[in-house]
């Protein structure tokens, strides 16, 4: 798995600033991704994804369901709400259990192919969260060597040993995209086929 850079900032905005963090970005960026690995490392806590029926029918029939979770009471718990925007009352929703829960649980939220989503809270959630963007891979999140564009087009004549590596980087990121997905699997087939007929914005 590609670490990426936000989680570190995801991390430092539930553990030390106790806020909500707010993950947007484009489809098929890895915000889910992240999310659930970010609720693996946390210890504890409770992914639910809006598009999930089962898990909807649980958020609309017993809103403080996470109450009852089995949980060590001494440590803080992870709420992951992916894609609760679609929910009519979300922000309403997030304010109430942050204001009344945010001792004993954190909250990791995601959604939306557009930043400035959760910029539409207005004042109900004021205060009460940080916003993670989260963009395709960059060279930097993939170990690059290069620290410049133009040190790339000045190594491809006759590249070093220690540019080499970073010139393959651009070029496997050119060639399959920043999308996690299409990046890892490395293959034009998906690329042509499979990811461009299903990634919408």
């Amino acid at each position: 798995m590609i670490e990426r850079t936000s989680s570190a900032i995801v991390k430092e905005v539930i553990e030390q600033d106790n806020k909500m963090a707010f993950v947007s970005g484009p489809r098929q960026v890895g915000k889910t991704t992240l999310a659930k690995r970010y609720k693996e490392l946390f210890g504890q806590g409770l992914y639910l994804n809006w598009d999930n029926v089962a898990h909807q029918k649980r958020i609309l029939t017993d809103p403080l369901f996470f109450e009852r979770e089995n949980r060590d009471p001494g440590k803080p718990f992870l709420l992951v709400f992916d894609e609760i925007h679609k929910y009519g009352r979300w922000k309403n929703y997030l304010k109430g259990a942050y204001d009344d829960y945010k001792d004993e649980f954190r909250f990791l939220v995601t959604g939306s192919g557009r930043l400035e989503l959760f910029k539409k809270g207005g004042d109900s959630l004021l205060g009460r969260y940080f916003s993670v963007p989260l963009f395709p891979l960059s060279l930097g999140e993939l170990g690059g060597k290069l620290t410049s564009f133009s040190e790339f087009i000045e190594g491809l004549d006759n590249p070093s040993p220690s540019t080499k590596e970073g010139i393959e980087r651009y070029h496997h990121l050119f060639r399959f995209s920043g999308f996690p997905e299409p990046f890892v699997r490395g293959t034009t087939v998906f690329i042509i086929v499979g990811f461009r007929s299903t990634k919408r914005f």
